[in-house]
């Protein structure tokens, strides 16, 4: 949370800082170009203030990891863990909206970054409560997504704060 804040403090917009922060502390390897499809994303894609960038790079995050390469691979817990991504940040702020979140602050101005932070870290906190259950979920049972577990350090370990 708070490295994703760090980085939206520095600069960047918020789908660059969750997916720049989550790269980072679970060592994705993702690189430049990766990151570049974020900076779209901002603003809620390209300043049109639809959907909430916060929201769009955290998907981004959980989709690295559990996304699909192929076709024919089952893409069921991607999308059962973004759309708890997104229910729970429904349940947080109300609205998926940039537009809507954002309309009770005047854009570029300190009130407009310090709330976007605020919303960065919290979507940043709400991605990594999600990754650990998962992980919890596939520690209790190894039938659970047993492709997708990694060797070397757990998340939990990664996430550590």
């Amino acid at each position: 949370m708070d490295l994703a804040r760090r980085y939206f403090f520095t600069g960047f917009h918020c789908t660059e800082s969750i997916l720049k922060a989550f790269n980072e502390r679970l060592k994705l390897g993702l690189g430049k170009e990766s990151l570049r499809m974020a900076t779209g994303l901002s603003a809620g894609i390209g300043k049109a203030k639809c959907a909430c960038g916060c929201l769009t790079g955290g998907t981004m995050v959980i989709s690295c990891l559990y996304g699909r390469t192929e076709s024919h691979l089952d893409e069921t817990l991607v999308f059962d863990l973004t759309k708890e991504l997104h229910d729970r940040f429904q349940q947080a702020f109300k609205h998926s909206c940039c537009r809507l979140l954002t309309r009770e602050v005047r854009w570029g101005h300190p009130e407009h970054t310090a709330h976007c932070a605020e919303l960065v870290a919290t979507t940043a906190g709400l991605v990594r409560e999600i990754l650990l259950e998962t992980e919890q979920n596939i520690e209790l049972n190894p039938a659970y997504l047993g492709k997708h577990k990694k060797k070397g350090p757990t998340l939990a370990e990664l996430l550590a704060v």
